[in-house]
């Protein structure tokens, strides 16, 4: 019942329902907190973007450029929150606090060695695409900053102190890596393992049809190809991909990785995996043909797929499943004997008169001895948050096409699917690259340029996105620095990551392309 007698009764209330209504507001507050967004936590490379942007571009309004940022960076922060950061903390602290700042404001005006060209060429774009109307300046305004030391308030003052030591140990800390880096070989191609007499490498001509994402689900086709072709198969080997949920028989723990069933109760060392040759091979033969059967009981054996499509889709038929990022080349899986492949596998099973079951070609799977290790393991993360980054983000929406992964559907036609929508390379599909890469955990400081690349061919391949053979060097230099800003990665610089994303594309198109040539080759019946 509604009563507008508020007043007259305002001198009755008891300390009771005062106490009552102080309660109510709290809970409200609390209520208001939890629907407001956490705050955005702002790295190097979104403050030296946002310092390029206002030293060089103004606008009409004072949103625009917080505009034009948003769209780059695929944030969505409000437009005071990305102005207020560049006046009142960037500009305010000033350089000794934010080095990011003073880099930006110790190349002349006039930029003589285009240091920022190509992110100005971007920030250009992107107003363009957005129809806002930002200017270049012609003229510099002369920013005062680092007032924020001279600032009456002592908490202001000792922020700034605290911000400039912090900067200090920063730098401090790149200048340690960037001289470890420098002493650290470069990576060599991962070992061959034997198995049987055939090297376990990825580069063997496959004997069917079968695409490299479409593995699990592919069929010994009727016909064969009236040339043989010798192109090795290019494929992505540095990682890999498991998807697992509450059911799944292989355990894992945020300490130890992934074990499998076969030594879930193990409490010592793993033993060493078996050697193909001498008297290890029968308890190999038997202990894979056990995992390759999927009828055979306990496996001894991790599955990781390199295929990020497989394991999608495997991932339709599990509960609320996860999907974790593996470094293949990490060198607890690079041990003899650790990390098998299991086409190869398969291949010695058969010289045996063993898998005569198997129709999977298993192009795609590794099979990895007893446990992936936590430290090989990159990232993990709910497939669901793919469903999130959707939900916010059109572009990643498009790219992903969750819809398309319906349960009982194979790998084949949905990888079908993917390729009949089209999806180009531009500086807009780059910026969606790299918010899902983030996702992945692909900015990380544990990831290396490599694995980044490796991410990125695997996103190509896997949902068919093609580079259009007429893009300029101009062009396609401005989509490798789309990527690369929109990553912000916390470790490795803007060329290098510009490098591995334009790599890790070549990859995935040469991946596609090879698959698209078998699939355009002419066939003839098979005889006999």
């Amino acid at each position: 019942m509604l009563d507008f007698n508020m007043v007259a009764r305002r001198h009755t209330i008891d300390a009771r329902s005062a106490s009552t209504e102080l309660s109510n507001k709290a809970s409200l507050a609390v209520l208001q907190n939890i629907e407001r967004p956490p705050p955005h936590l702002w790295d190097e490379d979104e403050r030296e973007l946002l310092t390029i942007m206002y030293r060089w571009y103004q606008g009409g309004e004072v949103t625009m450029i917080p505009r034009v940022f948003n769209a780059i960076t695929g944030l969505e922060l409000r437009y005071r929150i990305v102005r207020s950061q560049f006046e009142s903390h960037i500009k305010y602290f000033g350089g000794r606090a934010y080095p990011e700042y003073g880099r930006v404001m110790a190349i002349a005006f006039d930029d003589p060695n285009g240091r920022y060209d190509e992110i100005r060429s971007i920030v250009e774009d992107t107003a363009k695409q957005l129809g806002v109307e930002l200017r270049r300046r012609e003229v510099e305004v002369d920013f005062v900053s680092g007032l924020a030391q001279f600032a009456k308030s002592l908490t202001t003052r000792r922020a700034y102190k605290s911000l400039v030591r912090r900067a200090a140990l920063t730098q401090k800390e790149k200048a340690i890596q960037i001289s470890g880096l420098a002493e650290v070989p470069m990576l060599m191609p991962m070992p061959t393992t034997r198995l049987g007499g055939f090297p376990a490498t990825s580069t063997w001509e496959p004997t069917d049809l079968e695409v490299f994402e479409d593995a699990e689900d592919t069929r010994m086709p009727l016909v064969a190809l009236s040339k043989p072709r010798h192109r090795p198969l290019p494929t992505v080997d540095r990682i890999g991909f498991r998807v697992w949920d509450k059911n799944s028989r292989t355990k894992y723990s945020e300490d130890t990785g992934f074990v499998s069933q076969a030594f879930s109760i193990w409490r010592n060392d793993f033993p060493p995996p078996f050697s193909p040759d001498g008297q290890g091979r029968q308890a190999l033969i038997l202990l894979t043909n056990l995992h390759l059967s999927m009828s055979g009981g306990t496996s001894a054996f991790v599955s990781v797929s390199a295929s990020l499509l497989q394991a999608m889709v495997k991932a339709l038929a599990m509960e609320n499943p996860r999907i974790a990022v593996v470094a293949l080349d990490h060198p607890l899986l690079t041990e003899p004997n650790k990390t098998l492949h299991a086409a190869e596998v398969l291949l010695m099973l058969k010289k045996e008169n063993q898998a005569w079951w198997a129709r999977y070609k298993g192009h795609a799977e590794r099979m990895v001895w007893a446990s992936v290790p936590k430290p090989s393991i990159l990232s993990d993360f709910p497939l669901s948050d793919l469903q999130v980054l959707s939900d916010k983000d059109t572009a990643c929406a498009n790219i992903l096409a969750l819809d398309q992964f319906q349960p009982r559907r194979k790998t084949q036609y949905v990888s079908s699917l993917l390729r009949e929508r089209n999806i180009t390379l531009s500086t807009e599909t780059a910026q969606a690259l790299a918010a899902i890469a983030r996702a992945f955990g692909m900015h990380r400081e544990d990831v290396s340029l490599e694995h980044l690349q490796a991410l990125v061919a695997s996103l190509v391949n896997s949902f068919h996105i093609t580079k259009d053979s007429l893009l300029n060097v101009h062009t396609t230099s401005s989509i490798a620095n789309a990527f690369s800003i929109a990553l912000r990665s916390r470790v490795h610089g803007h060329q290098d990551v510009t490098a591995a994303f334009q790599n890790g594309v070549q990859q995935g198109t040469d991946i596609n392309a090879y698959y698209n040539a078998r699939r355009s080759a002419p066939r003839r019946t098979r005889t006999g």
